[in-house]
């Protein structure tokens, strides 16, 4: 007899894909990723506008280390306070910035002005300068030659890299962390969200008694794996158009808009010049600047990433994480009559889930540490942890036992499953307890 198997996947599958909900979901989800990608660009774009800032230094000299950037330009202003402010309704500048002849006495007394208020990262640029200038004064006043100091100070940054086999790559900290709590979130997010859709479609099923009439027609496991199969390829499905037309999206918004990629270069930094040319003395500066710079230390090490080898990870455990959770999900849909009764059996089930995302932190702090290993190892919350900890370079024998055992889990959970689900699936008017679940496992 020919197994029904695949026309129960068939049906599944396209009962799902054909729904409205799924089409919005597939449809919407692209554009909030490559918007979640594009939009802070978009933002550090706009806020690279110029602020106008007009200046009234009232000791001669301070000014001088304020020097105009990508964000403000300064210009000095030979005129009262009051007559500056005025300047202001005329629009003529953005804000006005007055430094007393106190301040180099009392430090806090410097004042801005603006119709708006001032950015963040203008208000730290004018802070900054002003604090060096007045350093600058206040040597020259105990007779500290200020190029002594200079060569004195050292910017200290250590950059990190990965060895392995002879072979050294550049690692980042703040990269690792930040994709791999991106990785297990979406993790999370697929398991829990696909695992409930088989335990919506079973208890449908049970409900309307449609199960009763399918039953008679095909084997209660067949239908079982039908279901858990069907859904799985749909997230799949779902999950590589999201990947592909997101990849389109952020292409597409990239050669629209070239100019809100170009990646800008930082400004260039004071270091030894002696005996260059300035065009030469320029050209050492920001490249020094350029290679110490967290930004491109970050995107070093993301040109590192080995993303075919991310890709079948994640592709593994979010197969063997969602087998595990919908196999359990499926025998608690054929267990309950109504909705209410899944909350005893869905919170046990559940908890991991969310432990392993509570746990991120802490692992992410110590990724050698024995909390690490524990979830790692654990096969309720692996595929979350184990999905964070992929780009800190977890040991190969940490991540092959970790695949074991899940895999092991699932066959487990699989056999169990399907003992409640071919009693529970025709049982009626009786909210089951752990004892009588554990019952069905044992007789059948």
């Amino acid at each position: 007899m020919k197994s029904k198997l695949p026309i129960i996947i068939k049906r599944e599958y396209l009962n799902i894909v054909k729904k409205t909900s799924f089409i919005v979901v597939t449809l919407l989800g692209p554009i909030i990723l490559a918007s979640i990608f594009i939009i802070p660009i978009y933002i550090s774009h706009i806020n690279e506008e110029q602020t106008s800032i007009g200046v009234v230094d009232e000791t001669g000299f301070i000014y001088k280390g304020l020097q105009s950037n990508a964000t403000a330009k300064y210009t000095l202003l030979y005129l009262p306070i009051d007559s500056a402010k005025k300047l202001l309704d005329k629009e003529e500048y953005d804000a006005i910035l007055y430094i007393p002849s106190s301040f180099i006495n009392s430090p806090e007394t410097p004042r801005i002005w603006s119709k708006n208020t001032v950015s963040q990262s203008v208000m730290d640029n004018i802070e900054s300068a002003l604090k060096s200038e007045l350093e600058k004064h206040r040597l020259a006043l105990y007779g500290i030659n200020n190029q002594i100091l200079e060569e004195i100070n050292a910017d200290v940054r250590v950059n990190n890299y990965t060895y392995k086999g002879g072979v050294e790559k550049a690692a980042s900290s703040t990269v690792a962390t930040i994709l791999g709590f991106v990785m297990a979130i979406i993790i999370y997010f697929f398991v829990f969200m696909y695992g409930s859709m088989v335990l919506r479609s079973v208890m449908e099923e049970k409900l309307n008694r449609i199960v009763e009439v399918i039953i008679s027609s095909v084997k209660s496991i067949h239908l079982l794996i039908g279901k858990i199969v069907a859904v799985l390829l749909v997230g799949l499905t779902q999950f590589i158009t999201w990947i592909i037309l997101t990849l389109l999206i952020i292409i597409g918004v990239q050669q629209a808009f070239p100019d809100l990629f170009k990646y800008a270069e930082p400004e260039a930094i004071s270091i030894q010049t002696k005996g260059l040319n300035p065009a030469e003395a320029q050209q050492l500066a920001n490249a020094a600047k350029l290679q110490e710079s967290p930004t491109n230390n970050a995107l070093i090490a993301l040109s590192n990433i080995n993303i075919p080898m991310y890709i079948l990870l994640f592709l593994f455990y979010f197969v063997f994480g969602y087998l595990i959770y919908s196999t359990l999900f499926a025998a608690i849909g054929a267990a309950v009559d109504n909705q209410d009764d899944t909350n005893q059996f869905m919170l046990p089930i559940t908890i991991p889930l969310i432990l392993a995302i509570i746990s991120l932190q802490p692992i992410f702090n110590n990724p050698t540490g024995g909390v690490s290993i524990f979830f790692s190892l654990f096969p309720f919350t692996s595929p979350v942890v184990m999905m964070g900890l992929i780009p800190f370079n977890p040991p190969f024998w940490l991540l092959i036992t970790s695949m074991i055992i899940l895999v092991l889990t699932f066959v487990l959970s699989a056999y169990i499953s399907a003992k409640i689900y071919r009693i529970g699936i025709l049982t009626y008017g009786k909210r089951p307890s752990y004892k009588e679940l554990w019952t069905w496992i044992k007789r059948y």
